[in-house]
């Protein structure tokens, strides 16, 4: 997913997010760390940096698992 507030019906265990930085210095991907994003229910367990700003972050290594939202 590479949309704010982008929503599924599968729960892959993780969330990708496409990284952009249209300054001079661009993206340093030294600086991605766990607490980048916050999903509701679920904590961040480890992320994996796919490469020109894609950053994977994995939240299911500790069996969390997303709740499903109540219909509206």
């Amino acid at each position: 997913m590479s949309q704010p507030a982008a929503t599924t019906s599968q729960d892959l265990g993780y969330i990708e997010v496409q990284w952009t930085d249209t300054g001079a210095a661009g993206v340093d991907a030294a600086s991605f760390g766990i607490a980048d994003v916050q999903i509701t229910g679920v904590d961040i367990d480890q992320i994996e940096k796919l490469g020109n700003g894609l950053v994977r972050y994995r939240y299911n290594l500790d069996g969390d698992v997303l709740t499903a939202e109540p219909s509206r």
